[in-house]
């Protein structure tokens, strides 16, 4: 990235920042506290894998892609910058291995904990805490920037992200949870 990309003003992606922002910070807080969806340790498993992943095989790059990605939720680029599309489109992908990988090791500690059935609960919260910043940060950040930073050649041939591998895994850490959630009920 050597030459200066041109930015213009954009209100839509000003208003589709702080409207999906809004969104689901009200969402969280209808439904219960902030503070339930605050957890240190699960953020930082997402993200930081997410990040050594992106630095280990980007390097400078992604170094110059981090604030650029967040002007372009404000400014939208004159055309399109493949490398940063590509960044993207794997932060997307690492992004949601990284929920996986901390879901199995909320899942882990959830089970190493099962004598006592009240930390059940507040572990089981935990793990399914990294799918939500995983999901959050893969179809809401990457995949907006992915769109913004690439053609429409590019847009239509590559797939954004692994969803029916997070879907499937998500269906299957549910079954997994009740059945085991049922096996304790009935003890």
């Amino acid at each position: 990235m050597t030459d200066q990309v041109k930015r213009s003003f954009s209100i839509y992606h000003l208003v589709g920042t702080v409207g999906v922002l809004a969104i689901v910070i009200l969402g969280i807080y209808i439904n219960g506290s902030l503070l339930w969806f605050i957890n240190i340790p699960s953020a930082l498993t997402v993200i930081g894998i997410t990040f050594f992943l992106l630095l280990g095989n980007f390097g400078t790059d992604f170094l110059k892609f981090i604030p650029d990605s967040f002007l372009t939720f404000f400014s939208k680029p004159s055309k399109p910058i493949p490398r940063y599309a590509e960044i993207a489109q794997f932060g997307s992908r690492y992004a949601v291995g990284a929920g996986i990988l901390g879901t199995l090791i909320g899942l882990i500690s959830m089970f190493c904990q099962m004598d006592d059935p009240s930390s059940l609960g507040p572990a089981l919260g935990l793990a399914l805490l990294t799918i939500f910043y995983a999901l959050f940060l893969s179809e809401i950040y990457f995949a907006f920037l992915y769109k913004a930073y690439s053609d429409s050649e590019t847009q239509i041939n590559k797939p954004l992200s692994n969803k029916p591998i997070m879907l499937s895994f998500l269906v299957l850490s549910i079954i997994f949870i009740y059945f085991f959630t049922s096996i304790i009920g009935m003890t």
